[in-house]
């Protein structure tokens, strides 16, 4: 069993498990704006061990957990961590991202959803 929260969305050919334990390196891009499934902002950028081009499969998170959200490729710009590190920033963003959503019904509950509260990461 995974030590991260996996998405009931990972839909793949291949486990969770098997992906993360073919990868020893990942590629981050912290600015992703391209995304159907998952939060923007971050994602990370694995090899599929059925493939030879590298870097294709990408992960994000949603609400449930990490997940995968395509095939798109990456691009050279984008730095190279250990997997271990690239899954840690992903699973600590959703943590963010969920207490952003649980914050604006606060927010909203108590009729102050027109406030606006900016929250940076730099």
């Amino acid at each position: 069993m995974s030590k991260y929260k996996v998405s009931k969305n990972f839909k793949m050919n291949i486990s969770f498990e098997e992906l993360i334990s073919f990868n020893k390196i990942c590629k981050i891009d912290t600015q992703s704006t391209h995304h159907f499934e998952t939060f923007s902002g971050i994602l990370i950028y694995v090899s599929h061990p059925n493939d030879e081009e590298k870097f294709t499969i990408e992960l994000g998170v949603d609400e449930d957990g990490i997940m995968y959200e395509g095939d798109y490729g990456c691009e050279d710009k984008f730095e190279e961590i250990p997997i271990e590190e690239g899954l840690k920033i992903l699973s600590k963003y959703r943590e963010i991202m969920v207490g952003k959503q649980d914050l604006e019904c606060l927010l909203s509950c108590n009729k102050i959803d027109n406030n606006i509260v900016k929250i940076t990461i730099k």
